[in-house]
């Protein structure tokens, strides 16, 4: 019995074409993955993120996960998180997927003690200060865990903070 190894069409369509190969999830033999499976699955392919992980299922499937999202693909058919869809569906729902957004929204929940002094100035004097001393100066001798990441993040919460406003 052979066990995919590999995240591939190719792999799948090598090693699990055959019924009887081995799927460790169930444990048990499984549907060959037909030719029609992997001729629906190279059609959508390119529209899939790199970011969703390729696996054979034991119903003869073949299917892409992430953690919020799976696309399975049929003989027949596709279905997108337990909703059968078209082609042109399946592909308008993969292109909204935005792995690479630019910005995220973050709701944050502070104590009311920090109601006026996010008022009075955003804490931009306080995440400055943070900022000072996570930067060397040459009259000083840092040796902090603090690097360029952190110090771009400060910067970053400053500006955020700037346009925050309370809910």
């Amino acid at each position: 019995m052979i066990e995919p190894r590999g995240n591939t069409l190719e792999t799948i369509e090598k090693e699990c074409s055959e019924p009887g190969w081995f799927y460790t999830y169930d444990n048990r033999p499984n549907e060959a993955i037909s030719a029609e499976v992997i001729q629906r699955a190279k059609l959508i392919r390119p529209y899939v993120p790199m970011e969703m992980e390729l696996v054979a299922t034991s119903d003869g499937s073949v299917q892409w996960e992430d953690y919020r999202h799976t696309l399975e693909v049929y003989p027949d058919r596709y279905r997108y998180d337990d909703e059968e869809v078209s082609f042109a569906d399946a592909v308008k729902k993969l292109s909204e997927l935005d792995y690479n957004q630019k910005e995220f929204k973050l709701e944050l929940t502070f104590p009311k003690e920090f109601r006026e002094h996010f008022q009075m100035d955003r804490f931009k004097d306080s995440l400055q200060r943070i900022l000072n001393d996570i930067k060397p100066t040459q009259y000083s001798t840092y040796d902090g865990m603090s690097g360029n990441y952190e110090n771009e993040l400060v910067k970053k919460l400053i500006d955020v903070f700037q346009d925050a406003r309370i809910l």
